[in-house]
């Protein structure tokens, strides 16, 4: 609302068309992983988009790459809609990490591993919290959002180092 000016209105109407996106995502990507059976690949090309999106909505800032590039001060709303919506896609292949989880443990630790992902979850978006809010008082949203894609691109490399498929 602040960097672009919005009314509450406004930014609630974006939010919305946001929340939409989120809606049909999880089918999608379903369908796709159904598709490409390539369920790791997927996801983590998904993060990686989820990145670059969170990285060209900085880029929009005023001053910032993306923003010069196209010779305006800042990107208009339009540019970070659509990004958004591109994001609430993106960000829907995450329920297969639950798949992931399920298919690597047996029957008897099913219960356990989903719980210890869903935590995990939690605690990512906590510890994300609590990282952003020093970032934001200190440098602005811009350099938040490029924070979270640079960190969205490690936490990636890091998923596919750690479920590489076992060598003989």
């Amino acid at each position: 609302m602040d960097v672009k000016g919005l009314s509450r209105l406004d930014a609630g109407n974006v939010l919305f068309v946001f929340t939409l996106a989120l809606i049909p995502g999880p089918f999608l990507m379903g369908l796709a992983d159904r598709k490409l059976n390539h369920r790791r690949g997927l996801v983590a090309a998904a993060h990686l988009a989820a990145a670059a999106g969170l990285l060209l909505m900085a880029g929009g800032g005023s001053g910032y790459i993306v923003s010069r590039l196209f010779g305006v001060q800042q990107m208009p709303v339009s540019y970070d809609l659509v990004l958004l919506i591109g994001l609430g896609f993106s960000m829907s292949a995450q329920p297969l990490i639950f798949a992931m989880t399920r298919q690597a443990v047996g029957v008897e630790n099913a219960g356990k591993a989903l719980s210890a992902m869903n935590l995990a979850f939690f605690l990512g978006t906590a510890m994300m919290q609590s990282a952003t809010d020093p970032i934001a008082g200190l440098w602005g949203l811009p350099v938040v959002l490029l924070f979270m894609g640079s960190s969205l691109i490690v936490a990636t490399l890091a998923f596919l180092f750690f479920t590489r498929p076992k060598t003989p």
